[in-house]
């Protein structure tokens, strides 16, 4: 049982860190301990990924406007586009 909880939280990080690849820059957030293994998961299997994280941060279910204020404290507009700070 706990080997099977293992596989499917593996797949789904590795889900997770391959849809990041391709972005210039990445904020992680998310509940208690659940981002912190994001990010180790990714330091592991995803090294240039890892490298594009801009920041964690600790959130548990935030609004959409919770998602803008982290947002652009990670992050400048420039001409459009969302470059990392």
């Amino acid at each position: 049982m706990i080997r099977s909880r293992c596989g499917h939280k593996h797949t789904f990080l590795q889900s997770v860190a391959e849809s990041m690849r391709g972005a210039q820059s990445v904020l992680i957030v998310g509940p208690s301990m659940s981002k912190h293994e994001l990010l180790s998961h990714v330091e592991r299997s995803e090294p240039i990924m890892w490298k594009r994280v801009v920041g964690v941060e600790a959130v548990d279910h935030p609004t959409d406007e919770e998602l803008l204020v982290y947002a652009q404290q990670h992050f400048r507009v420039k001409s459009g586009l969302h470059v990392g700070v």
